[in-house]
């Protein structure tokens, strides 16, 4: 009860400065408040860091802690799970590149969320501690498979400041880094990897780690998941009529790229030959279509010299550099924005084309939210993040208060803080549900808007008959995301 009053009272304030620190950021700043703005949103996310940690580790010491045992896809998860540091790692001028197996089956049995999490506090920490131009690599692979289960190993590898001999033991002990020069420069507790290693040590492994001091680490671990009842092999299109390029550049770092997208493409059957400039040039005969990294210059000029080949054109790139992709908007066919993963690949060898990458403003029409939030800083930061998107709002100050205006109105979606006075957020969608099933009326999803973060309170959410949760602090991305996924024919995307 303490853990979980700690959490939502500290988490509260942090949901009102993380959010209007994001909206800040959309405004016309100068360079100067940018930075500043900058600042405060790293510091707030630094501390909410360490909140999460703290709650994880008492959680831990208390045996609190369960392990679902759920069916999961590796890919659809774990490709969602990865995709969230890419913004990170291109703000840091890092190559970020992530393979996961194609061959892994399509269901396991485990729990995807703390293998996610550790997984993200391993690319954290890599991220982290390289410089830029550096590299951190991801790979989830298949080791082994029996009729009933899968070998599984994780590795996130960097080129970072490394760890010597002297230093491996202490970095898995919470509170502690490899050294207080460490903790000084780059910040941090040190309680992630003790986290995680017990999390792996619950999931009958060992977190492991080989490093080289001022070279680079890669931590990983294996883990043996039973496959779930239907599982079976990732089927795909046929693609061996196809000829796929890469156009080699003449930096380093595309090794881990190439040799992922080969990887991707060779599973759909399709015929794979890398180009330099010179090949490429000379051939008669172009692929059907032509992978080209942002960054490769030929002899010292730029990327368009590529970009009239009468062939589809995919270009790899980076979030950050939308801006300067913009100007060969019409001789581009797609952006395909880093890390590659399995799933983008088969997108583009389909044909299947999503809205293009380069639009940056989203709104949607027609919708209308009712927002059970108490705070009024809550409230005000919502109802503005809401309008900004395009939706109509409408605010009920406690849960018999939404209560009633359901009762009274209909709406597309309700958004529900869980801790209110008159009426909780479970009692009042509890019989909000009660509500509509004596009516015989639509369902409208209820979505628990909450800062309260504790292992167990989604499930505890959606048990109670909630539809889909969000947690405090509000992260724009996720709540544009769900939004999309509930109301995807009044999704307005413009540049």
């Amino acid at each position: 009860l303490f853990l979980a009053s700690m959490s939502h009272e500290i988490r509260t304030p942090l949901n009102g400065i993380l959010g209007f620190t994001q909206l800040l950021k959309e405004t016309n700043a100068t360079e100067e408040q940018r930075e500043f703005i900058g600042v405060i949103e790293k510091s707030s996310e630094n501390l909410l860091t360490i909140v999460n940690d703290i709650l994880d580790l008492s959680k831990i010491k208390a045996d609190k802690i369960e392990l679902e045992e759920i069916a999961f896809d590796p890919i659809d998860s774990f490709e969602v799970a990865t995709e969230s540091y890419a913004a990170k790692a291109s703000e840091e001028g890092i190559d970020f590149n992530v393979f996961l197996d194609p061959t892994l089956p399509t269901s396991l049995i485990g729990d995807p969320t703390k293998i996610s999490q550790v997984i993200l506090n391993l690319i954290s920490n890599a991220i982290k501690f390289t410089s830029k131009n550096g590299e951190v690599n991801v790979r989830i692979e298949k080791r082994e498979e029996k009729l009933s289960e899968v070998t599984v190993r994780f590795s996130v590898e960097d080129t970072g400041i490394g760890i010597s001999e002297s230093q491996k033991g202490k970095i898995f002990e919470a509170f502690t880094q490899a050294d207080v020069s460490t903790s000084r420069k780059y910040g941090g507790t040190g309680l992630g990897l003790s986290i995680s290693g017990k999390f792996i040590e619950m999931m009958g492994s060992k977190l492991e780690i080989e490093s080289i001091k001022d070279e680079g680490s890669t931590f990983f671990f294996t883990l043996v998941l039973p496959k779930a009842e239907g599982a079976s092999s990732r089927e795909v299109e046929d693609r061996s009529q196809m000829t796929v390029g890469i156009l080699n550049s003449h930096i380093d770092t595309e090794y881990y790229i190439n040799t992922n997208l080969e990887s991707y493409v060779n599973y759909t059957g399709a015929t794979i030959q890398r180009y330099t400039d010179e090949t490429l040039l000379a051939e008669t005969q172009l692929p059907d279509i032509l992978f080209i990294d942002h960054k490769f210059r030929y002899r010292g000029g730029e990327i368009e010299k590529f970009l009239d080949f009468n062939t589809k054109i995919i270009v790899m790139s980076t979030g950050d550099q939308k801006r300067n992709l913009k100007r060969y908007k019409s001789r581009i066919d797609k952006i395909m924005y880093k890390p590659v993963n399995f799933s983008k690949v088969l997108k583009v060898l389909s044909g299947k084309e999503e809205v293009s990458e380069l639009a940056e403003k989203t709104t949607f029409n027609d919708i209308h939210i009712l927002v059970a939030e108490d705070n009024r800083i809550n409230q005000k930061l919502i109802l503005n993040v809401l309008q900004r998107l395009g939706v109509e709002v409408s605010i009920a100050n406690d849960g018999q208060e939404a209560l009633n205006m359901r009762m009274e109105n209909t709406y597309d979606m309700i958004f529900m803080d869980i801790e209110m006075p008159v009426m909780g957020g479970m009692e009042s969608a509890g019989k909000i549900l009660l509500y509509e099933r004596n009516e015989g009326i639509k369902h409208i999803p209820i979505v628990a808007l909450t800062a309260n973060a504790l292992s167990g309170d989604k499930e505890k959410y959606i048990g109670a008959g909630m539809d889909n949760y969000l947690s405090k602090p509000l992260q724009l991305d996720a709540l544009k995301g769900m939004l999309k996924g509930y109301f995807k024919h009044n999704t307005i995307v413009g540049g």
